[in-house]
């Protein structure tokens, strides 16, 4: 992805810090339900790195980041994100499971 990978990682941080954020209620109740907050969502963004873009999504195209929570526990976000108003949108997050992903999708990077 490189450098548009990079561009796209910038909106995400910069929509986050100018509050340009929407959670879903499914976001919200996943954030309940695994005993995270929004803080660990965000800095998920922050401290990760994008691992998969799908621009086909309907209606907005979405991205999967990879990262860790404040306390450092591994994160997954999924975003749908919108380069014209500059808002982007929780849509899930969890835990990675090791048996369910493969080594090039599990911190490679971190």
């Amino acid at each position: 992805m490189g450098n548009a990978s990079q561009n796209l990682h910038n909106l995400f941080c910069q929509a986050i810090n100018t509050g340009k954020v929407i959670f879903s209620r499914h976001a919200e109740f996943m954030l309940l339900e695994r005993g995270f907050f929004r803080h660990d969502a965000f800095n998920c963004v922050f401290t990760g790195y994008i691992f998969e873009v799908n621009q086909s999504s309907s209606p907005l195209p979405t991205c999967s980041i990879a990262g860790k929570s404040k306390s450092g526990q591994r994160l997954y976000t999924i975003w749908a994100y919108n380069e014209v108003t500059g808002f982007i949108s929780l849509i899930t997050l969890y835990n990675p499971d090791s048996n369910r992903w493969t080594k090039c999708h599990i911190y490679t990077r971190m």
